[in-house]
């Protein structure tokens, strides 16, 4: 299975936006790590989510004040910090737990945003989306067929693909900035629910 990114370039304008949102990501990223450490030295048991959304509900207007960065993209920066403590977490041979450490800020380079359906027809014309950030140019010659091979993998029709996303990740990295499309799998509940929606547009 491939990543299925797909090369895309933007203006300076945007890639400013971009690097602010990215700070602001990691800020979230940091402070969702403290936490999280913090609890299992309390408790010796992971904080689970839901238990941290309202104290995470208070820290964010602070991070969001001026900041472009939208309230999906810094909640999924939350979301995404879960997996990365679990995976980082180590207890030593003393039975003693050590913090698990934030990614560097300079290696902090993808930020998640919520898609558009409107994307479909843009992408289709002129291949861009238009976003928060300003807009994004796809690679027109590839990114066709890299949605196309994402789709064929989840047993799908390259149309239904703008039914099934919902959001994409972008690598900010200069001369190597890469877009993937997140889809949902087509018989999970989102899946089925976006697909019944399809129907009623036909």
């Amino acid at each position: 299975m491939s990543d299925h990114w797909i090369p895309i370039t933007y203006t300076d304008n945007t890639t400013e936006k971009l690097e602010k949102a990215i700070a602001a990501c990691h800020k979230v990223h940091v402070y969702t790590l403290k936490t999280l450490n913090n609890y299992f030295i309390a408790h010796t048991e992971n904080l689970l989510l839901r238990e941290f959304r309202k104290g995470f509900a208070e820290f964010l207007p602070s991070v969001r004040k001026g900041a472009v960065a939208q309230h999906y993209t810094l909640t999924k920066a939350a979301e995404k910090t879960f997996p990365y403590f679990s995976e980082n977490k180590k207890i030593n041979k003393n039975g003693k737990f050590i913090t698990v450490k934030p990614i560097p800020v300079k290696e902090y380079r993808d930020i998640q945003i919520e898609t558009r359906q409107v994307w479909q027809k843009y992408l289709a014309l002129n291949s861009l989306i238009t976003t928060t950030y300003g807009t994004i140019y796809l690679e027109k010659d590839e990114w066709p067929e890299i949605v196309e091979n994402q789709a064929a993998e989840k047993g799908i029709e390259f149309d239904i693909v703008p039914f099934l996303w919902h959001s994409v990740v972008i690598h900010v990295e200069p001369g190597a900035a890469k877009l993937r499309f997140n889809l949902h799998e087509p018989h999970s509940k989102f899946g089925r629910r976006s697909m019944k929606k399809m129907k009623q547009h036909v």
